[in-house]
This record gives C-alpha cells, structure tokens and sequence, in this order.
C-alpha cells in the first residue's frame, strides 16, 4: 500500500477485518467492519467500556488483518499505538 487511502479502501471493500489485542499473555481476535480516515489517520470504532478498547489502552500493540472475499489478497499489520 502506497497511502492511508488505499490501506482504507481495501478494508472496506473487504467487508469486515480482524483486530487482535493481548490481555497480559491472553490474545484476543475480534470482527470490526468500521474503518475512516480522519486528519490523515486511520480510526477504527469502538466504546471506552468495551475490553478491545481497555487491552489498546494498557498494550497498544495490535495486528489487523483484512480479506477480501475472493481470498486473492489481504492485509495484515501489526503495529503499537503511540498514546
């Protein structure tokens, strides 16, 4: 991927993607299908009261991975949030 635009566009061409967060030694996968750019940033949606938002509190470290439905391409990242 060139830019931030393109990372965006294929996620939502594919549908939904993944996000795993840890909790201590504990990994965590769940369904997300929002996804904007806002000032040039990635964002993904979700609640303070929701646990993927505790565990991107306490470890920022993430991987995403995203599919399209043909199966012929994905993304996957991993990457630390910078508080």
């Amino acid at each position: 991927m060139d830019n931030i635009q393109e990372l965006c566009t294929f996620i939502q061409e594919a549908g939904y993607y993944s996000l795993a967060t840890v909790e201590g030694d504990q990994p965590h996968v769940r369904a997300f299908s929002s996804v904007a750019i806002i000032d040039g940033k990635l964002y993904i949606t979700t609640s303070k009261s929701k646990n993927v938002f505790k565990h991107l509190d306490a470890n920022g470290k993430f991987e995403l991975l995203a599919l399209k439905r043909d199966i012929a391409s994905m993304i996957w990242l991993s990457y630390t949030l910078h508080h």
